[in-house]
């Protein structure tokens, strides 16, 4: 009897790896670290310091929001994947749009991923709330709500490059009419 491991077919490193390796490629040290790395480190901070921890009554809605995103997402993902077929069938093959929609299709990819981690640590705040008292259950709180909040600003960097991906693409489009 063969086994079936488990992990290797839930490994996501891929998606993150490759997601990492298509902004080195097109961007420089500050273009790549301060917008996708620094930012939202500040930014989480900042929301921790003024905002506060995410409460279990504030998770549930956000939760809900991430999905119907992620919803969106994946079906944008299908939409690209079908123009990616047009595109590499095409005989008039253009380089430059099919390089814009890879790399499109794994940032989407990405912020998929992203958002279910995201509903992760919001069921992991609804579970864990109440459940531990005093000083451990600030400190968790804490944490998660920073993990959050750099997750959420993440997931909005990239959903920017998205939107200026698609409108590179589209203006190329627009010329070519």
């Amino acid at each position: 009897m063969r086994r079936i491991r488990l992990f290797p077919l839930i490994n996501l490193r891929d998606i993150f790896e490759k997601h990492h390796e298509i902004l080195k490629r097109d961007a420089n040290f500050f273009n790549l670290y301060i917008p996708f790395y620094a930012f939202p480190i500040v930014f989480s901070l900042f929301l921790l310091k003024f905002v506060g921890t995410i409460s279990p009554k504030m998770a549930s809605p956000v939760a809900g929001i991430l999905a119907i995103l992620g919803g969106f997402l994946f079906n944008s993902l299908l939409i690209l994947l079908d123009e990616i077929k047009k595109e590499k069938s095409n005989n008039q093959r253009n380089d430059l749009k099919l390089d814009v929609l890879n790399h499109t299709f794994i940032s989407v990819l990405y912020v998929i991923t992203t958002i279910i981690i995201g509903i992760m640590f919001m069921l992991l705040i609804i579970f864990f709330s109440g459940r531990i008292k005093g000083l451990l259950n600030e400190i968790i709180s804490h944490i998660f709500s920073f993990s959050l909040y750099y997750i959420y600003t993440k997931i909005g960097v990239v959903f920017l490059l998205i939107l200026k991906r698609l409108f590179i693409l589209f203006t190329k489009e627009m010329e070519n009419l």
